[in-house]
């Protein structure tokens, strides 16, 4: 459908509606800008950035021993 076409549609909305529809657009703006984003430069899928927490966080114990403990929990 031509921009135009949906510039004429979105008008005949209230300005509620309006508001509703250019919030949709904003979260579809960010889901693909979040896409984008989620690829390293090897072109795997990344989903988490922890590079912001390298060297701040320490664990002290061992780290299978804990996560089994949390599994059992389930």
């Amino acid at each position: 459908m031509p921009y135009t076409l949906l510039e004429k549609e979105i008008e005949r909305l209230d300005e509620a509606q309006q508001n509703t529809v250019v919030l949709f657009v904003r979260f579809l703006l960010s889901q693909k800008a979040d896409s984008a984003n989620s690829i390293d430069d090897g072109g795997r899928s990344r989903k988490y950035d922890f590079s912001d927490l390298i060297g701040k966080v320490k664990f002290d114990g061992d780290p299978v021993a804990y996560q089994r403990s949390v599994r059992d929990e389930w």
